[in-house]
C-alpha cells in the first residue's frame, strides 16, 4: 500500500486560460469521484504516472468580473511523492503558473514547487523546488503526552531523552507545522 502524499496547488494566470483549465480539473475530479481511481488529464501527452486522487477544486473567483488576481486552488493526493511533472505539463499546456505545497509524513517529505512563465514567450518556464532534509524535518517535531498536558520540542531534548520518551507508553511524536513552514520559507529556491 502506498503512502499518501498530500498536495495543495494554486494555479494563476490569464482568465481565459484558467477558465479552460477549470473545466479540465472539474472533469478530472468528476472522473475520480465516479470511479474511485486516480486520474490524469484525458488529453495529457506527458508523464502517465503521478495520478491525482481525491481531488477537490476551489474556483470561487475564476468567473468573477471584479477580481483582479484570478486563481484556481486544488487539493488532492498522490501516491508516494508529489507529481510536479504532471503539474508542469498542465501549466505549460494551459499557459498558467503554479505553486505546489506537498507533504508525505511517512518519509519526511515536506516541500514546495513553483513554475513561473517568463514575459518572453520564447523562454522556457522556470520550475523551482525547495524542501526540508530529514535532519531539518526532525528538528521540527515535538513529543506530546497522551493526556496532552506535557510536551517537549525536539530541540529542547537530547537524543537520549527523546529516544527514551519515545520508548515509553503515553508519548507520541508530532510535526510542528508552524516550525516546518517557517524552516521551509527560510530556504532558497533551487
Amino acid at each position: 500500500m502506498a503512502n499518501w502524499c498530500f498536495n495543495n496547488v494554486t494555479f494563476n494566470g490569464p482568465k481565459e486560460n484558467l477558465q479552460t483549465l477549470l473545466k479540465i480539473l472539474e472533469d478530472m475530479s468528476k472522473r475520480c469521484n465516479e470511479t474511485g481511481f486516480g486520474v490524469i488529464p484525458i488529453l495529457q501527452e506527458g508523464p502517465d504516472d503521478g495520478y491525482f486522487f481525491n481531488i477537490s477544486v476551489e474556483d470561487e473567483n475564476v468567473n468573477d468580473e471584479e477580481v483582479d488576481e484570478l486563481f484556481i486552488q486544488i487539493r488532492y493526493d498522490t501516491k508516494w511523492s508529489p507529481n510536479q511533472e504532471n503539474l508542469k505539463w498542465i501549466a505549460v499546456k494551459f499557459g498558467v503558473d503554479f505553486f505546489q505545497e506537498y507533504e508525505e509524513g511517512g518519509n519526511k517529505m515536506y516541500g514546495q514547487y513553483r513554475l513561473m512563465h517568463s514575459d518572453d514567450p520564447e523562454e522556457e518556464p522556470i520550475l523551482q523546488h525547495r524542501f526540508l532534509s530529514d535532519a531539518e524535518h526532525d528538528q521540527c517535531m515535538f513529543l506530546v503526552s497522551d493526556d496532552g498536558l506535557t510536551s517537549h520540542s525536539r530541540d529542547e531534548c537530547t537524543d537520549e531523552t527523546w529516544d527514551k520518551l519515545l520508548e515509553e507508553d503515553g508519548w507520541n511524536e508530532m510535526d510542528d507545522y508552524e516550525k516546518l513552514e517557517d524552516t521551509l520559507t527560510d530556504k532558497e529556491w533551487d
